[in-house]
């Protein structure tokens, strides 16, 4: 693997030795660098045919291009995002031919659930998101009234409570089944606390449809 995290001054003439490199990566990581725009995706088009693995914090439109057409072979894609993050890259994710997304959002943007949801592939089948933010209700609720209906893995940050599995099962009856595995936070203490009669019918409903619940 190989991950530049807090790098800076790494030139563009610099990445065109990266063409002829002699090793086939399997991992990269770009997390908080400070260098020229063009250097990540320059990187990702030279070191994208052998990666599995993918960390990248608020990509441009190049560098989701450069996934889409360089990374063939990849399996697993972490996105950080924050303020600084460009809406207008969004539409491009359409285009990544990953399975595996995982999306950590630390962005305030009122639409940008919606519009995430509508730009994800179907043909990523498993996501989890890391929304740090309050209002994760309505951000959540926003994502999965708009994404598609093939997801066979969900994996959210967020707590149950009664409205939030009402959700969860509305999304559950729109796939046809197609969600096997769901994943909670905090869901052993809630146990631990003993849901509310309304919370555990709802859970019970779920699982009743063959979904696994996993912990986080």
């Amino acid at each position: 693997y190989l991950r530049f995290i807090t790098c800076k001054g790494i030139l563009l003439d610099q990445c065109e030795i990266l063409k002829f490199a002699p090793f086939k990566l399997k991992e990269l990581s770009f997390l908080r660098n400070s260098w020229d725009v063009n250097v990540t995706p320059l990187m990702i088009k030279y070191l994208g045919g052998s990666l599995r693995r993918l960390l990248i914090s608020n990509p441009t439109i190049l560098s989701i291009e450069n996934i889409s057409a360089y990374c063939s072979n990849l399996f697993f894609l972490k996105i950080r995002i924050d303020t600084r993050f460009n809406s207008s890259v969004l539409p491009f994710f359409r285009n990544l031919r990953t399975r595996i997304l995982n999306l950590s959002i630390f962005t305030y943007d009122t639409e940008f659930f919606i519009n995430l949801s509508n730009n994800i592939p179907i043909n990523i089948s498993k996501i989890s998101i890391n929304y740090h933010n309050a209002n994760k209700y309505f951000r959540f609720k926003e994502f999965l009234e708009n994404c598609h209906n093939k997801f066979e893995l969900i994996n959210l940050n967020h707590i149950i409570d009664s409205n939030f599995l009402k959700i969860i099962l509305n999304y559950i009856e729109r796939s046809n089944n197609s969600l096997k595995i769901l994943g909670f936070k905090g869901l052993n203490e809630r146990l631990n606390e003993r849901l509310n009669d309304e919370e555990l019918m709802l859970l019970n409903s779920i699982k009743a449809k063959g979904i696994k619940i996993m912990v986080k």
